[in-house]
């Protein structure tokens, strides 16, 4: 990818959240009962397709009506709780290691950890390094929604005697920032890992969703930018792999059971790309179609690949087609599906499990805490002493 883009990161601060968004915010909240009623006559009308219980029925529904809401409002709601994480009882006496920003000319990021919690480390000298690459559809989302499964991971590595650093890129977003700027910085925080002497091969690569997309177009972009693989591998939770939103039939299959929908990614594919694919960027918008040239995945991929979706997902079928072709190109993927599992599920499933987490200070948790998390962290710490 040859186009050259100059953008100022993160994406400015656009103020105050105007009068008219908080509007529709409560406007959301009186159509409740009548999304209610709908949810009870579509499972009535339909019973064969109640593969959910109804609670979470409902609380899928809730988030995908949200969706809807403008994106100043989206992006106010989904900031991270990074300092109630910080001052809560297991982290408030050992966070001096946490959460620490970069901003630079051309990279914008956070440190979510160098070392285990309260075990300040280098992390040049650390075992593992985790370029973080967050979600969002890439008109929101903050590294920082990470933190506390990047503080319980690197507890768990330091368990085994293994150090673990964090870095999560704060790319732009659109539609202030147009596709493939996000791809311009996701290089530039790459190259910013290696020049903290963090030598490649202790690099390992987390994106999901549309994190798992960029994800996907750094490793794609390496070569060209003469870089070296990440030798840890690439880890990618959920990955928005066609950004066209080609109709695919889980889509319609699993509108009801999946908090995204088509809608949603359509919109936000707009804001990214604007209806102008430009001729270097087309290979990138969708992962299904053979790379530029004569590459293959097998050129470009680390040795380590590893994709998890959940069945239940809108993109399940994509991110399926996208491991048989990353089969077929002869690399080695671990290709997980989560039975019942919904968009970036490991995330969603220990949403309830945060506060109890937060409230602890014994080692070892009790047992059944934090269970996507550890999924997550099981697939990076992978092959480690």
């Amino acid at each position: 990818m040859t186009r050259s883009t100059t953008v100022t990161v993160p994406n400015p601060d656009n103020g105050s959240i105007p009068p008219s968004n908080w509007v529709q915010l409560a406007l959301l909240v009186l159509s409740l009962p009548w999304l209610l009623l709908q949810i009870i006559y579509r499972r009535f009308r339909s019973p064969g397709q109640n593969k959910i219980l109804f609670k979470k029925d409902l609380a899928l529904s809730i988030i995908r009506r949200s969706n809807a809401l403008p994106l100043p409002l989206t992006r106010f709601l989904s900031q991270p709780s990074a300092q109630k994480i910080l001052k809560s009882p297991r982290f408030c006496h050992k966070n001096s290691n946490l959460y620490q920003r970069v901003l630079q000319h051309d990279v914008a990021g956070y440190w979510l950890c160098k070392g285990p919690p309260g075990e300040p480390f280098d992390p040049g000298s650390c075992d593992i390094t985790v370029y973080y690459l967050h979600g969002g559809a890439y008109v929101s989302g903050h590294p920082g929604t990470l933190l506390l499964a990047a503080l319980r991971i690197s507890e768990t590595a330091g368990g085994r005697g293994i150090s673990m650093s964090w870095f999560g890129l704060e790319y732009s977003l659109a539609p202030e920032a147009k596709f493939p700027t996000q791809v311009q910085q996701a290089v530039a925080g790459y190259k910013y890992l290696l020049d903290q002497n963090i030598d490649a091969c202790k690099i390992a690569v987390l994106g999901d969703s549309a994190g798992g997309h960029l994800a996907l177009c750094l490793i794609a972009s390496l070569k060209e930018a003469q870089l070296p693989r990440p030798g840890r591998g690439v880890f990618l939770e959920s990955p928005w792999i066609d950004l066209l939103c080609s109709k695919r039939a889980t889509y319609e299959r699993n509108k009801y059971l999946d908090f995204v929908s088509l809608e949603t990614t359509l919109k936000a594919s707009k804001h990214l790309l604007d209806n102008d694919i430009e001729e270097a960027t087309a290979p990138f918008t969708d992962f299904t179609q053979p790379l530029s040239g004569s590459l293959s995945w097998k050129d470009v991929m680390p040795a380590r690949v590893w994709l998890s979706v959940g069945s239940h997902e809108v993109l399940f079928q994509e991110v399926e087609e996208f491991a048989k072709y990353l089969e077929k190109d002869g690399v080695n993927v671990q290709f997980t599906v989560k039975e019942g599992g919904v968009h970036c599920w490991q995330g969603m499933e220990d949403v309830w499990d945060m506060s109890e987490y937060l409230k602890t200070t014994e080692i070892p948790l009790r047992e059944g805490l934090l269970m996507g998390t550890a999924v997550v962290g099981n697939a990076i710490l992978s092959g480690m002493l």
